[in-house]
C-alpha cells in the first residue's frame, strides 16, 4: 500500500527537510499503528502462555514431589525420582543433594548423580564438615546462599579460599535448603558441556523447588523414623505377649497338673478294684502327656522279683512276673532317680552292662521310681516307638509329681485293698463264731469303726499336708526370726543399762562441778581485779564460753538420755512383738501387741500411710501373743503395699459378747473380686514375681483358725481392702485342734 507524500512547507531548506521528514515518519507511525498493536500484542499472548505453561509445569513438579513424600516408595526410588523431576524443569543431568547433621556437624550426601565422577559417595556415611572446608558445598551450607558460575565467578563469590573437588566443571548452581530458618542440606547441580549458562530463574527455580525437596525428604525420613518405631514397639509387643503367654502355659500347666494330683489323690477312695484305678490313672497321666505305651512296674515283698499289675504297649504283649534283671525299670530301681532315655543313651547303656535290650526297642523311654516312705517300690514309665514322640524334661518333672501321688495313692488303695481283705475275713469269721463270740464281735466291730475313722483322718490329714507343711514352715521361719529379735533385744538392753546409768552418774558430777565453779566465781569478788592470774582466769572463760557450755551440756545429756530412752522403747517392743518368752497361752492386751507390732513395722508404712487408730474398749484375752503378732504385721505390711503414692491405714477395735473384733483398713488399689476367694490360699500372690511368697495371708488365716476365730475380707477397686478378724475373749483350744 502506497502512501502520498505531503508537499514541503515553506520556509528555510534545512527546516523545511526536517519537517518534511518527521511528517513522514509521523505519518508512517500512524499508518503501521494498528498492526505493530497487533504484534505486541501476539508477543505478550506468547509470553504469558509460556509463563502459564512453565507455572502448571512447576506446579505439577511440586504436587508430584509432595505425593512422594507420602508413597510407600523406597528412599534410593524417590530421590532418583526427584532428580527426574529437577531435570525436567532445568539442566541437572548432575545433580546431588547433601543433608547437614547441625548437632553432629556432618553431612550426608543422601543421592549423588555425576556422569564424570562415578566414585560418588556413600549415602550411609557421615562426613564431617571439617574435611569439606573451602570447598562450594561447604560454602553454600555455611554462609546458607546460593553460588553460580564457572570457577573464575565462583572464586569472586566466596569469602576465602576455594578448594575444588572432582573434575572441573563448565558452570556450577548450588542452593542452600532451608527450613524454619535453619540450613538443613545444599541441593547442586553443574555441567561440564559447552551449554547456555545458569540464570537468575534457574537459581530461584532451583532454591524453590529445593524447599519443597526438603520438606518431601523430612516427610520420608519422619515417615521412615515412624516405620522403625513401630517395627520396635511392634517387636518390644511381641516378646513381652511371648512372656505373657508362657506364663499362661505354664499356669496352666501347673493348674492341669495340680487337677490331675487331686483327681488320682481322689482315686484312692473310689469304689473299684486295682486294675480299674490303674486304668484311671493312665488315662490322667493321658491327658498331661503322650502316654499310648504306659506300665507300672511293683518289687515283690522280698525285692527280688518284678510283676506288672498295669501294662499297656502298642508292640508288646504285657509282661509278667519276672526275677530282677538289667531292664529299664531296674536301673531306675538301682539308682533311686528319674531316667529319660533317647536311642543314643540307651545304646551307650548297653555298652557299659547298665542295662540290656529287650523286645522292641524304644525310640525314648521316661521311666520314675515310685517311692513310699523313702524306699523305692516300683516305676512307672512312658516311652515311645516313633521319633515324632519324644519326651523332654518338663515331661520328666511333671511325671516325677504325678508318681509322688501315684506311690500315695497306691499305698492307700492297696491299705484299702487289704484292710477289705481283713474286713472280709473277719465278717466270715464272725458269721461262723457269731453265737459263741458275741462280745468279741461287738469289740471287733468297735475296733473296724475306729479303724475306719482313723483312716478317714489320715486321708483327711494327707490332703492338708501340701498346704499347711508350708504354713509351718513359714511359721518356723518366723518363730526363728522372734528368736533372733528377742536375742539381739536381750544383748542390747546391757550396754543401754551401762550407758544410761553412766550417762545418769554424768549429770550429778556435772551439777557437781558447775556448783564447785559458782563457788570459785563467788570468791573472785575478793580478788584484786588487777592480779594477773584472775586476768588469766577471766581469758580463759572467755575462750572457752563457759557460759554458752553451762547451758549446753545439761541439753545434750537431756538430749543422749532421751535417745537412750527411745532406743530402749524400740528394744522393748522389739521384745514384746517376738514374745519368745510367751509361748504358751496366756492373757494380754491386744492393744498392746498392736502398738509392738506397729512399731516393728514402722519402716514400711511411715513413708506410704499415715496411721488412724479408732480403738474401743478390749478386755483382755487368752491366746497366743506371737502369733498373732506375726497376723497383725502381715496385715500390715501389705495395706502399705497396697498403697500405690500416699494415704491412710485404719485400725479399729471393739467388743461384742464373748469375742473380740479388729479391723485393718487401707485406701489401697484394692483386690478384684475374683481373687478374693483365693487369697487365703497358699502360695497365691498378686504381687510381681519375687516380690511376695503368697504365705502371709494362709499363715494368717491358720493362726486364727487356730485360736477359734476367724477372718473375713471386703474390697473395693481403687477405693481399698478391710480385714476383720474376730476372736474369742476365751479360747477354744478344743474346737481349734490346739
Amino acid at each position: 500500500m502506497t502512501k502520498a507524500v505531503p508537499p514541503e512547507p515553506l520556509g528555510e531548506p534545512g527546516r523545511q527537510s526536517s519537517l518534511v521528514q518527521a511528517a513522514d515518519a509521523e505519518s508512517l507511525a500512524s499508518a503501521d499503528a494498528p498492526r505493530l498493536a497487533d504484534a505486541l500484542e501476539l508477543s505478550h499472548l506468547r509470553e504469558a502462555v509460556l509463563g502459564h505453561k512453565r507455572a502448571e509445569k512447576l506446579q505439577r513438579a511440586l504436587f508430584a514431589i509432595a505425593d512422594m513424600a507420602g508413597s510407600d516408595l523406597d528412599m534410593s526410588t524417590m530421590l532418583r525420582s526427584l532428580h527426574h523431576i529437577v531435570g525436567g524443569l532445568m539442566y541437572a543431568e548432575n545433580l546431588f543433594i547433601a543433608l547437614h547433621d547441625s548437632e553432629r556437624d556432618s553431612v550426608r550426601f543422601i543421592y549423588y548423580a555425576d556422569v564424570a565422577d562415578s566414585a560418588g559417595f556413600d549415602p550411609a556415611i557421615e562426613i564431617p564438615m571439617q574435611e569439606l572446608e573451602h570447598y562450594l558445598t561447604w560454602y553454600v551450607i555455611r554462609e546458607g546462599r546460593a553460588l553460580m558460575g564457572g570457577a573464575a565467578e565462583l572464586d569472586q563469590q566466596v569469602h576465602g579460599p576455594l578448594r575444588v573437588l572432582g573434575p572441573q566443571c563448565h558452570d556450577w548452581l548450588g542452593v542452600p535448603m532451608v527450613s524454619v530458618g535453619i540450613v538443613r542440606g545444599a541441593l547442586v547441580v553443574q555441567s561440564y558441556v559447552e551449554r547456555p549458562r545458569y540464570t537468575e530463574d534457574d537459581q530461584a527455580l532451583l532454591a524453590f523447588v529445593g524447599s519443597h525437596i526438603l520438606t518431601a525428604l523430612e516427610r520420608k525420613q519422619a515417615q521412615a523414623e515412624l516405620e522403625r518405631q513401630v517395627e520396635r514397639r511392634t517387636a518390644e509387643l511381641a516378646r513381652a505377649n511371648a512372656v505373657l503367654t508362657g506364663e499362661v502355659r505354664e499356669r496352666e500347666r501347673g493348674e492341669r497338673l495340680q487337677t490331675a494330683l487331686f483327681r488320682i489323690s481322689a482315686l484312692s477312695s473310689t469304689a473299684g478294684g486295682m486294675q480299674d484305678f490303674y486304668a484311671a490313672v493312665h488315662g490322667i497321666v493321658g491327658e498331661l502327656i503322650n502316654a499310648k505305651n504306659f506300665y507300672i512296674a511293683l518289687l515283690s515283698d522280698d525285692r527280688s522279683e518284678l510283676f506288672f499289675p498295669y501294662w499297656v504297649d502298642e508292640h508288646q504283649s504285657g509282661n509278667e512276673t519276672r526275677a530282677l534283671r538289667k531292664g529299664g525299670p531296674e536301673y531306675v530301681i538301682r539308682h533311686g532317680q528319674p531316667a529319660l532315655l533317647d536311642d543314643a543313651q540307651i545304646k551307650r547303656l548297653e555298652v557299659l552292662g547298665e542295662v540290656s535290650g529287650y523286645g522292641v526297642p524304644a525310640h525314648c523311654w521316661l521311666g520314675v521310681p515310685l517311692i513310699c516312705s523313702d524306699t523305692v517300690v516300683g516305676v512307672v514309665a512312658v516311652q515311645s516307638y516313633s521319633a515324632d514322640v519324644h519326651y523332654g524334661r518338663r515331661d520328666e518333672e511333671l511325671l516325677t509329681f504325678v508318681s509322688y501321688q501315684i506311690a500315695n495313692s497306691l499305698e492307700r488303695k492297696r491299705a484299702a485293698e487289704k484292710l477289705k481283705s481283713i474286713n472280709t475275713e473277719l465278717e466270715q469269721h464272725v458269721v461262723e463264731r457269731t453265737r459263741e463270740l458275741r462280745e468279741q464281735i461287738s469289740v471287733r466291730e468297735a475296733i473296724e469303726l475306729a479303724l475306719k475313722q482313723r483312716n478317714a483322718d489320715l486321708e483327711a490329714a494327707n490332703q492338708q499336708l501340701a498346704g499347711t507343711q508350708s504354713q509351718l514352715l513359714q511359721s518356723e521361719k518366723m518363730a526363728s526370726v522372734g528368736q533372733l529379735a528377742a536375742g539381739v533385744a536381750h544383748e542390747i538392753n546391757n550396754p543401754i543399762g551401762y550407758i544410761r546409768s553412766n550417762l545418769t552418774s554424768l549429770q550429778g558430777y556435772l551439777r557437781d562441778i558447775f556448783g564447785l565453779l559458782r563457788a570459785y566465781e563467788s570468791m573472785e569478788q575478793a580478788v584484786d581485779p588487777g592480779n594477773v592470774q584472775l586476768q588469766r582466769l577471766h581469758a580463759l572463760k572467755e575462750n572457752i564460753d563457759l557460759t554458752y557450755l553451762r547451758a549446753d551440756i545439761p541439753s545434750l545429756l537431756a538430749e543422749s538420755l532421751d535417745g537412750i530412752a527411745r532406743v530402749d522403747a524400740i528394744v522393748r517392743d522389739l521384745k514384746d512383738f517376738s514374745h519368745v518368752d510367751e509361748a504358751e497361752w496366756q492373757e494380754v492386751d491386744i492393744h498392746h501387741g498392736l502398738e509392738s507390732t506397729l512399731n516393728v513395722a514402722a519402716h514400711e508404712i511411715k513413708y506410704k500411710a499415715e496411721v488412724v487408730k479408732e480403738y474401743g474398749h478390749l478386755p483382755r484375752i487368752e491366746c497366743l501373743p506371737f502369733q498373732l503378732n506375726q497376723v497383725f504385721l502381715n496385715l500390715l505390711v501389705n495395706a502399705a503395699h497396697a498403697i500405690e503414692n500416699r494415704g491412710k491405714i485404719t485400725l479399729r477395735t471393739g467388743s461384742e459378747q464373748n469375742h473380740v473384733w479388729l479391723q485393718f483398713s487401707d485406701s489401697g488399689r484394692g483386690i478384684p473380686a475374683e481373687n478374693l476367694k483365693r487369697i487365703f490360699d497358699p502360695f497365691f500372690t498378686t504381687k510381681p514375681v519375687g516380690v511376695g511368697t503368697g504365705l502371709g495371708l494362709s499363715v494368717s488365716y491358720g493362726i486364727i483358725k487356730k485360736h477359734g476365730g476367724s477372718i473375713e475380707v471386703s474390697s473395693q477397686i481403687d477405693e481399698g481392702t478391710t480385714f476383720t478378724i474376730r476372736l474369742p475373749i476365751k479360747a477354744r483350744k478344743g474346737a481349734a485342734g490346739v
